[in-house]
């Protein structure tokens, strides 16, 4: 294995990339992404993306998402407006969430097409976070015995 970070020998070479990092400050110093995120480079010159913190939203994370309370049996349901672009290699979900319920369903989402059932979960089962998924290959499911979720505490 050979550690990428520390080259043996650079040249004409620096850390970082001043292309698309250059497009994260305005002014020369201030991120367009304020205290709530943290800018993302784009190969778009002069465009910068920020990605939020936990409970931060908008392009610029200057807009705070309100937290919701479930009783039990409750959902929340959303429905995509627009086609939203993702990337076939991967897609980013990232949410908060505290329980003392040791069972219960933190997200799920299915494909469009019935016939390939495609779905993701995270769920908690028996006090244990698992992660079971779909995805063209046959179900596949990920637990994680040692992380308790159902302390009371933030977890994102």
């Amino acid at each position: 294995m050979y550690d990428l970070e520390t080259p043996g020998k650079q040249e004409n070479s620096s850390p970082g990339c001043g292309y698309t990092d250059a497009s994260c400050t305005t002014g020369g110093a201030t991120s367009l992404c304020g205290e709530n995120g943290e800018c993302v480079g784009s190969m778009v010159y002069g465009q910068g993306v920020c990605a939020c913190f936990p409970g931060w939203q908008g392009l610029t994370c200057d807009q705070a998402i309100a937290e919701r309370y479930w009783d039990d049996d409750s959902y929340v349901r959303y429905s995509l407006k627009q086609s939203v672009p993702l990337k076939p290699q991967w897609t980013d979900v990232l949410f908060r969430f505290r329980t003392v319920v040791s069972d219960g369903m933190l997200f799920y989402a299915e494909g469009t097409d019935v016939y390939l059932d495609e779905f993701v979960i995270v769920q908690i089962t028996n006090g244990a976070l698992q992660l079971a998924a779909s995805l063209g290959s046959g179900p596949r499911m990920v637990a994680l015995p040692s992380f308790v979720p159902d302390d009371g505490a933030w977890h994102t």
